[in-house]
């Protein structure tokens, strides 16, 4: 990546050149980085700390350090240059580089020397810069036209032909497209979602009731010091929920997907019951986690098949979790690439794991980049976003169909105002195809980096399918919930496909194509409680059906009333709303209409501590007399009554005190290889010691978890320091601890953490392969609990 960016900068400059001029700004910016005087800078400083940070990418670095010694030279068209340079990578605005870049072009030269800090003309490919800038900015005939003055500049065999041909290609299709626009309606989803810094990879779920999404603003979980670097916080999951109308304010997800590292989401299964996400460790590799009622288990990583040494960075599963798209920068002799960034697919096995990767082969796949898959819920119809094919500018997003016979269409571009000329990528749609959500780039109504955005797509045709929602009534045993099960037969095929309700809340969400009938049998734990034949799924149209199976097998269309609220006895019936409140004098979360038996109902209720009801006051006054309250849970009806308050809340749980600490003492211990720093998890030592501390902290002990991470003395350039990695290897451990504590349950308030962190052992005598062995001894975590 550094080597192409120095291309670009010195276009005309020799091999050797640029190695050199590496070389010295990495020299020259790490010695102006150790100089901690007061004294201004002076133009040479600048500069070289400037290209230093040009060099390594961190474009917003380099524009303060070069507006700086644009003060001092005003009239130099090389800082000129290099600010526009910069402005065009990472500005979401790309307009705020044409004024630079147009005084550059004014002294571009041919024979541009990009070593010297005296230099004060521009290299010729400020024209190119200019014409990007333009591009990017929708002012499509400026940009045309400095695309033509920099081609006319070069040599006709010139490797950048290329390039400026496919630029002025895509102004044009950009000019057809922006003059005939397709009939959406594109929403911004607001501050409430969208923030000053980047959000984006929106999935949702089939029923379009939990959005999921990657934000790196701030209160990330990675160290607050990546603003030094960036000036961007670390990836991290968000998720929020549709009530009443609204998404509700983005939490950060659960169940220890967030890490210290980067985290992204990229997709969701259409029952929302399985998690695929994106971390940095081994390069880049594809997770999956596994919905839990509210809760999420541990991601874990994908087998070989999927991911490689190389980078994988996006993938989408149909909803019968038979196949896997995904993308991937992977080479080798074995591999077809057509481009950086390819798309594959790999099945299921019936072993559970995952078949060989397969390249979806040159209709797909471009010699540019092809990210970003999402298989829509019928199963067919393929999304991605692609540089390579015909488009505006940057990503755009585009579909293919599979054939019967296993072939893809030719992609479409799904048209402008979706597509711009930036980056558009991460799109995901609803079942019947009227609702897109995806990111965009748009400084004009944009609140950050990148937006989530809502696209109703007005004249598309829904999508014939049916979707088959509910909730299978869970049943408990010994405080254990029995594993339920859905098979779905096609009656014609026999083919059989297992679904899992969620463990916790018995919640399902099951696709059928059309064209078909299907035998739907409800099991636990492996018996078949229900069976039902399907046969009305429509060849034409959408069409949602709701089933709701109790524990004797009764399968019916009517909703599950998870709480209730009536008005006191002999009172005359009042036809009016009872609002779930967020909070005091918050927002409503959910509503509810009073029903011909004068009750109100809600379904799916969230699990909440303290309920906050409250009549609409638009309604009328709130009923003065108690009010009877029946809840549901796992079956068993609970009447609660209370007698109104001002603010007319009432609790269903109450605080335990907490008990003075349990004394029980257990420890795990871990010796690592070089640079090593995340525990194991799966021995017996380990497991014992999360059982013990979870099941104190639900007793209401408060307990402390010691625990000593050690480096030995062998440099580490990866961490900088020894004392360095010796305290991420004490921080990845207490995440790594509070998320299996999570999983069980844990109540964290009562667990306290005391992290050590030391360097130790013998002086480093450069023989770590030769004595491997004797520096792993003070290569370790120790874990003790009191």
């Amino acid at each position: 990546m550094k080597g192409s960016i120095i291309k670009q900068i010195i276009t005309l400059c020799s091999i050797r050149t640029a190695l050199v001029l590496g070389i010295i700004l990495s020299a020259g910016a790490t010695h102006s980085q150790d100089d901690n005087s007061d004294e201004p800078k002076s133009f040479r400083q600048l500069f070289t700390e400037g290209g230093y940070h040009m060099e390594y990418e961190s474009f917003n670095l380099a524009v303060p350090v070069y507006l700086e010694a644009e003060k001092l030279q005003p009239d130099n068209a090389n800082i000129q240059y290099r600010i526009g340079f910069s402005y065009n990578r990472f500005a979401d605005d790309k307009a705020i580089a044409i004024p630079y870049l147009r005084k550059a072009i004014k002294k571009a030269t041919r024979n541009y020397d990009d070593l010297a800090f005296t230099e004060k003309n521009a290299p010729q490919q400020a024209y190119y810069e200019l014409a990007k800038a333009y591009h990017l900015s929708d002012q499509l005939d400026s940009a045309v036209s400095n695309y033509n003055k920099f081609a006319e500049m070069l040599n006709k065999k010139h490797y950048m032909q290329e390039d400026v041909a496919r630029q002025l290609e895509m102004c044009s299709y950009a000019k057809e497209q922006m003059a005939n626009p397709i009939n959406v309606k594109i929403t911004n989803l607001g501050e409430n979602i969208n923030t000053e810094y980047g959000d984006y990879t929106p999935v949702v779920t089939a029923k379009e009731t939990m959005m999921i999404f990657t934000s790196r603003r701030k209160g990330s979980t990675g160290p607050e010091n990546n603003l030094e670097f960036d000036n961007r916080y670390f990836e991290d999951i968000y998720i929020t929920f549709m009530q009443g109308g609204e998404w509700t304010a983005p939490e950060q997800i659960g169940g220890g997907i967030n890490t210290p590292d980067h985290d992204a989401v990229i997709s969701l299964s259409a029952d929302g019951q399985k998690l695929f996400t994106y971390n940095t460790e081994g390069g880049g590799d594809i997770y999956l986690s596994y919905r839990m009622g509210d809760d999420w288990t541990l991601p874990d990583r994908l087998g070989p098949t999927i991911n490689t040494p190389a980078r994988e960075t996006h993938a989408s599963i149909t909803p019968n979790g038979k196949t896997l798209y995904f993308s991937s920068n992977r080479s080798g002799k074995n591999t077809t690439q057509y481009g950086e960034l390819d798309l594959y697919m790999a099945t299921k096995l019936p072993t559970g794991g995952w078949s060989e990767a397969t390249n979806l082969g040159d209709v797909i796949n471009t010699a540019g980049d092809d990210d970003a898959p999402f298989i829509h819920p019928n199963g067919k119809r393929l999304y991605f976003s692609s540089k390579g094919h015909q488009g505006m500018g940057g990503y755009d997003i585009f579909y293919s169909d599979l054939n019967d016979d296993g072939t893809w269409t030719t992609p479409t571009n799904v048209g402008y105002p979706i597509n711009t000329t930036k980056d558009d990528i991460y799109y995901v749609e609803s079942p019947d195809g009227k609702r897109g959500y995806y990111s965009s780039i748009n400084a004009d109504v944009g609140y950050g980096r990148s937006d989530l955005y809502l696209v109703d797509l007005l004249s598309r045709p829904t999508v014939p399918l049916t979707m088959l929602t509910g909730i299978m009534e869970v049943q408990i045993e010994d405080g254990i919930a029995l594993e339920s099960q859905i098979a779905v037969k096609d009656t014609a095929t026999q083919e059989v496909t297992e679904y899992t309700p969620n463990a916790a809340t018995g919640e399902y969400t099951i696709i059928l194509l059309p064209g078909a009938a299907y035998e739907v049998s409800y099991m636990v734990e492996g018996s078949v409680i229900a069976t039902e034949v399907l046969d009305e799924v429509s060849q034409t149209s959408y069409k949602e059906v709701n089933k709701m199976i109790s524990k004797e097998g009764k399968i019916t269309t009517s909703g599950v009333d998870i709480a209730s609220v009536e008005p006191p006895s002999g009172k005359e019936p009042i036809v009016q709303k009872l609002l779930l409140l967020e909070s005091r004098g918050g927002a409503a979360l959910m509503t509810a209409e009073m029903n011909k038996d004068s009750l109100f109902i809600f379904t799916n209720l969230p699990e909440m501590d303290n309920y906050l009801f409250q009549l609409d006051p638009t309604d009328g006054p709130m009923v003065d007399a108690e009010i009877r309250v029946l809840r549901i849970v796992d079956g068993k009806e609970i009447v609660f009554s209370l007698q109104k308050t001002d603010d007319g809340s009432f609790t269903f749980k109450t605080d335990e005190p907490v008990k003075a600490a349990k004394v029980t003492v257990s420890s795990f211990e871990q010796h690592f290889g070089y640079n090593v720093k995340l525990i194991k998890t799966n021995g017996a030592e380990y497991k014992k010691m999360i059982e013990e501390l979870a099941a104190n902290s639900k007793q209401g002990y408060e307990q402390v978890v010691l625990i000593e991470a050690s480096a030995s003395k062998v440099p580490t350039s990866k961490y900088g320091t020894n004392e360095k990695l010796a305290q991420v290897r004490g921080d990845k451990t207490k995440w790594v601890l509070s998320r299996s504590l999570e999983n069980k349950g844990a109540k964290l308030s009562l667990i306290k953490f005391e992290i050590t962190p030391m360097v130790q052992g013998p002086d480093y005598n450069t023989d770590a392969i030769t004595n491997r062995e004797v520096y792993k001894e003070s290569q370790y975590v120790k874990i003790t609990t009191r």
